[in-house]
């Protein structure tokens, strides 16, 4: 990760989940560290729980339920992918690091089309 700033601030990663749990067992250290250097931190998964919440919370990451869940129709696959599009241009994210076989793909898409400069996706 590089330490510079985009232009216009701090630099902003998203990151996209299959759950919020595998979030953050897998990448909370991850998290941990972007914050650590100054990068504001989104996690995304489809549900986030109470205690989850304040688990994100004392990592000092934002986290917020995906908007729209991926449907398998394709009216609704565009509505997932708008809204997750959405999501990354209303927030401003430098970066998206996507996870998880289920939400890799519509954050990747959704991702490209929000322009963001840096995408990522992991297993």
């Amino acid at each position: 990760m590089a330490t510079h700033a985009p232009r216009g601030g701090t630099r902003r990663l998203a990151l996209a989940g299959s759950s919020a749990a595998h979030l953050l067992r897998a990448r909370g250290g991850l998290m941990r560290a972007a914050v650590d250097r100054g990068c504001r931190v989104l996690a995304l998964a489809p549900e986030i729980t109470a205690g989850q919440a304040e688990a994100f919370e004392a990592l000092g990451v934002e986290a917020r339920a995906l908007p729209v869940r991926p449907a398998f129709s394709l009216l609704g696959g565009r509505k997932a992918l708008s809204a997750l599009r959405d999501v990354f241009t209303d927030w401003n994210a430098h970066t998206v690091l996507a996870t998880g076989i289920s939400a890799a793909p519509s954050a990747v898409a959704a991702a490209r089309a929000a322009k963001v400069p840096h995408i990522a996706a992991l297993a």
